[in-house]
């Protein structure tokens, strides 16, 4: 597996972002990618919670996305599969910083 960057959460943590096969996989800090845990891409929400925008691993590779609102919010979420789940991530302030 390569390691093409790291995503960062709004706690400082840095996980690893692997590419294999043209799929994306994550690995926390320290820690080896495991082939569970990849991610999909990003969401957007709206107001309500639903969601208005799905941005492929792809898209976020190769353009540059506005990741915050003017006013600082968060814009885009991280979503990963992990063991089978599909989750968005929380955190206040996300990114992807290319390695």
């Amino acid at each position: 597996m390569k390691k093409i960057g790291v995503l960062r959460d709004g706690w400082s943590k840095y996980c690893g972002v692997y590419e294999h096969e043209g799929r994306y996989f994550i690995a926390s800090p320290g820690e080896s990618p495991s082939l569970q845990w990849e991610w999909i891409g990003l969401f957007r929400f709206n107001n309500f919670g639903h969601i208005v925008e799905r941005i492929p691993v792809h898209r976020v590779l190769t353009e540059k996305l506005q990741w915050t609102y003017k006013n600082g919010k968060q814009r885009l979420f991280i979503v990963d599969i992990d063991h089978g789940t599909l989750r968005h991530w929380g955190a206040r302030s996300q990114e992807f910083i290319r390695a």
